[in-house]
């Protein structure tokens, strides 16, 4: 069995931190249990079409009628499995004319110079400066239903935020995932702990304004790749004590001796 790096004469064994007979320092095992979390994921990555209607989410397909689009694409994880996520990269362009005026992830481009769409279908509207912007939504396994959930209006605070709690079933805001257009820190969205999936897409309406449609004329696509932060398991923020306890006896014990 391979041993954990950067503990000197140790080895995990049926999740057990076993000691075995060597010289070992203490700090090595407080690196060692620090370094314990939850397995980490590769990177997600997904392409947003410029007509991917973010009020199919959960559903079967967009809704019904003329111009509404594909259906948004999306990512599966277990409830409860996950606590935050963010936006690595997101690149590409859309156009919501018809006539190749592009709009980038944060809806910077030619139109216009804010959009509004009505909530529909369970899935919460919003409203946002520019359009043709990044968004997404989290759901249950349980297809969404009225009422739907408050609309995010982004027009009043702003894009700039650095944390976002949105609820199941709430269209938000998601741009390049910077807190500024194409510059600044990454931007963290809280997920729901009965969250299933997350869908991204577009929110388009006819004129920019009003109940969903207006897809027909959109090109383009985004390309967008994110991470999921893992939720600690009890086992591992208790491991985690222990070794701030024990990083607490080797300072305590180092300063004694000078």
């Amino acid at each position: 069995m391979a041993g954990v790096h950067g503990v000197t004469g140790a080895r995990w064994k049926a999740g057990l931190f076993v000691i075995l007979p060597m010289k070992f320092s203490l700090l090595g095992v407080v690196v060692g249990l620090f370094s314990v979390a939850a397995t980490a994921l590769p990177a997600a990555n997904l392409s947003i079409a410029g007509d991917a209607n973010i009020f199919s989410a959960g559903h079967g397909g967009p809704p019904g009628g003329l111009g509404q689009g594909q259906s948004a694409p999306f990512v599966t994880f277990a409830a409860g499995t996950f606590s935050t996520l963010t936006f690595s990269s997101v690149t590409g362009s859309v156009t919501l004319d018809g006539f190749g005026h592009l709009n980038n992830p944060d809806g910077i481009g030619s139109q216009p110079v804010m959009s509004g769409t009505a909530s529909f279908n369970g899935i919460s509207g919003i409203s946002a400066p520019h359009a043709g912007y990044l968004v997404g939504v989290f759901v249950t396994d349980v297809e969404p239903a009225d009422p739907p959930p408050s609309i995010l209006d982004f027009t009043k605070s702003g894009t700039d935020f650095t944390t976002l709690s949105p609820l199941i079933n709430q269209t938000f805001f998601i741009g390049d995932g910077l807190t500024g257009n194409g510059v600044g820190t990454l931007q963290q969205f809280i997920i729901p702990a009965n969250a299933t999936r997350l869908f991204l897409g577009i929110s388009d309406a006819p004129n920019y304004l009003g109940f969903p449609g207006g897809y027909t004329d959109n090109g383009g696509s985004f390309n967008a790749t994110f991470d999921f932060a893992p939720i600690p398991e009890p086992a591992t923020t208790a491991l985690q004590i222990v070794g701030a306890a024990l990083l607490c006896v080797l300072l305590v014990h180092r300063t004694a001796k000078r």
